[in-house]
């Protein structure tokens, strides 16, 4: 088994989601979009952190919501917001409410993944699995992913565990920086069935140019995680897909 330094825990980030349980919501504000035709810059530190919860949410929060999450004062987090709307990479919504007046509910545009590229942690992550790998040869790449996936869930502790399968997989997967969605089970069952869109590949440039070596690696630590969470009867398998996108999907299942 490889050696445990401490695991990435960046959250991350979905796909733009217009919801529809707010009825009384309304458009303001649109942001800056004039470099669209180009890549996003990437940002760094705070402004970093707000963005990814707000990607890895799946859905709009309000300014307090998110300050919760984060642990910061709204007004701190208001200001960041307000950068990264004239950027292009979040929307604002008034939000009508029965009482009080109506207040700003904020989601992630189509561009926000795109400014969230892989970090130092996360690369050092992806070398030590690549390492793993070449030390027991390419042949043991599904062995070496169970073991990594098993090994990642418990490190992970109590950030990963609590809740039923897709939450504990939905946070293991977001400490590694993919941004999961959960998107409903594949089909209504009395067995186990998860369905996790993941939003954000921290590697995606790799695994661009690598994909049977990256993505493959990916797959198999998937099952180990699935067997770590929901036993060794789980089933787990990625659907990849460009990993620019952050359209992969991880369905995983329990066997009777």
């Amino acid at each position: 088994m490889c050696e445990n330094p401490a695991g990435a825990d960046t959250a991350p980030a979905p796909e733009r989601r217009r919801g529809s349980g707010n009825p009384r919501r309304h458009r303001v504000g649109g942001g800056d979009d004039s470099g669209s035709s180009g890549r996003t810059p990437a940002l760094q530190g705070t402004a970093a952190r707000v963005l990814a919860e707000l990607v890895a949410s799946g859905t709009a929060l309000s300014t307090g919501a998110l300050a919760g999450r984060l642990e910061m004062h709204p007004n701190g987090v208001r200001q960041h917001l307000q950068r990264l709307e004239a950027r292009g990479l979040v929307e604002r919504d008034r939000e009508h409410r029965p009482r009080g007046r109506p207040r700003d509910v904020w989601r992630a545009s189509a561009e926000a993944a795109h400014a969230l590229p892989g970090t130092a942690e996360e690369y050092r992550e992806l070398a030590r699995w690549l390492a793993c790998l070449a030390e027991r040869g390419c042949d043991e790449l599904e062995a070496v992913g169970r073991d990594l996936g098993r090994e990642l869930l418990g490190r992970l502790g109590a950030r990963a565990r609590g809740g039923d399968a897709a939450e504990a997989l939905a946070r293991a997967f977001a400490a590694l920086g993919f941004a999961p969605r959960r998107e409903g089970s594949a089909e209504p069952s009395s067995v186990p069935a998860v369905r996790l869109r993941l939003c954000r590949c921290p590697y995606a440039d790799v695994a661009a140019a690598h994909p049977r070596l990256v993505c493959g690696l990916h797959s198999a630590l998937t099952a180990g995680l699935a067997a770590a969470v929901a036993g060794d009867g789980a089933t787990a398998r990625l659907l990849p897909d460009d990993p620019r996108k952050g359209r992969c999907l991880v369905e995983v299942a329990a066997s009777n």
